[in-house]
């Protein structure tokens, strides 16, 4: 796609993880050239022939929410913190507020959504992106 520049990063923000995974690097994964992704559909292969403007302000709003993410942490470890060593809630403590024991209503399984009864219209069994 070319070359380019946004800095400074915050090694913090840059090396932010979500589950294991970085979150920048993923980021930019879905939108080089050849994406690290698996080709699912040909929707895949649809892809800019440059980078668009989008991206870069979509890429700002990612640097500047993890920017936010980081600074949170200190606050998010306090807190975890309080609650990990404030008191338990016990069963006694849930029966006698009558949370304890859950009705019978609440315990049941969700029924499964009914299958749609409409018929696709014309057109959308498949989309052709053919000239």
């Amino acid at each position: 796609m070319g070359k380019g520049c946004i800095r400074p990063v915050a090694p913090e923000v840059w090396d932010y993880r979500i589950g294991g995974v970085q979150v920048i690097r993923k980021w930019f994964s879905f939108r080089k050239r050849r994406p690290d992704v698996e080709r699912q559909t040909p929707l895949n292969d649809i892809l800019p022939p440059t980078w668009p403007a989008r991206w870069t302000v979509d890429l700002i709003d990612l640097i500047n929410a993890l920017g936010l993410l980081v600074a949170l942490e200190p606050r998010q470890a306090r807190l975890l913190d309080a609650v990990s060593s404030g008191p338990l809630i016990s069963t006694d403590d849930l029966r006698g507020e009558g949370i304890l024991p859950v009705p019978a209503y609440a315990t049941k399984e969700p029924k499964p959504p009914r299958k749609s009864r409409r018929t696709p219209g014309p057109g959308q069994e498949s989309l052709d992106f053919s000239d």
